[in-house]
């Protein structure tokens, strides 16, 4: 797959690995997946083996990160996106976005925000296909700001843990 030098258009390639890892036939083979994103750094080991573990003992399908800016808020996070060029970019459609999720019960508030750099997703649980797909479906609607459709989906399925692995 080549990559686009089209800023909107290399991050909607990346989100197919990034959301959609079900898809992918070298991926079939693991039980776990893990994405992390190239701005973060690797995270520990053992922290990230203590999260497979953590998936396993519970019978969860995603470990998810804590947004590490303060603040519970979709607003903030659009907030934190119209400060990036390439975010900026779709500005009406991350607002649009956020307007139909508010009109069709998305809350604006929450106790936390989820980041989409760290995702331990475990690849055998049933539920874990339908929440990438709507993830993807979501952010397609949402624009490039992949949070903001993160957070939405997660609101929803509540199922996903907050982890630290740092």
């Amino acid at each position: 797959l080549e990559v686009s030098r089209n800023p909107i258009y290399s991050s909607s390639q990346s989100k197919i690995v990034k959301m959609l890892p079900h898809l992918l036939p070298e991926l079939e083979i693991f039980d776990f997946t893990f994405w992390f994103d190239d701005k973060l750094p690797p995270p520990p080991e053992s922290s990230t083996l203590q999260a497979v573990n953590l998936l396993e003992d519970l019978g969860l399908p995603f470990a998810l990160s804590e947004h590490p800016e303060p603040g519970g808020n979709i607003l903030l996070e659009l907030q934190r996106a119209q400060r990036q060029a390439r975010y900026l970019m779709q500005n009406q459609q991350m607002i649009d976005y956020i307007t139909y999720e508010l009109e069709n019960g998305g809350r604006l508030s929450r106790s936390a925000m989820y980041q989409g750099g760290l995702i331990l997703r475990n690849m055998r649980h049933g539920r874990v296909e339908s929440f990438n797909e709507d993830w993807y479906t979501r952010s397609q609607q949402c624009g490039t700001e992949d949070q903001l459709s993160l957070n939405f989906v997660t609101e929803e399925f509540e199922f996903a843990p907050l982890y630290r692995w740092y």
